[in-house]
């Protein structure tokens, strides 16, 4: 089953206490508060692309680690993080009237 597509988000590179990670940012303005993620959590936003599910990001990621795969619930759990993103678009967009 596919997994939503990620929303179109500002992206960019940040360093925080000597560790790499990525910001999320709503160029809508729809949101105040951008979403902080590690680089795997980022890998896994851009895998997001409306047409892939669990299994097929397990093996689009193993083959960039070597074969290793990563547990199904770690990526469901991002997952569901991102969703939340989504889900309060969707309900500010219905309640505005645009959807």
């Amino acid at each position: 089953m596919p997994l939503p597509r990620r929303r179109a988000l500002d992206t960019f590179p940040v360093e925080l206490k000597g560790e790499h990670y990525f910001v999320l940012r709503d160029t809508e303005g729809l949101f105040d508060d951008p979403m902080i993620l590690d680089p795997f959590s980022f890998l896994v936003w851009n895998l997001l692309t409306g047409e892939t599910g669990i299994k097929d990001i397990q093996r689009e990621i193993a083959g960039y680690a070597n074969g290793i795969e990563v547990p199904e619930n770690r990526i469901a759990h991002i997952v569901e993080r991102l969703q939340k993103i989504n889900r309060a678009d969707r309900l500010l967009w219905t309640q505005l009237g645009r959807e």
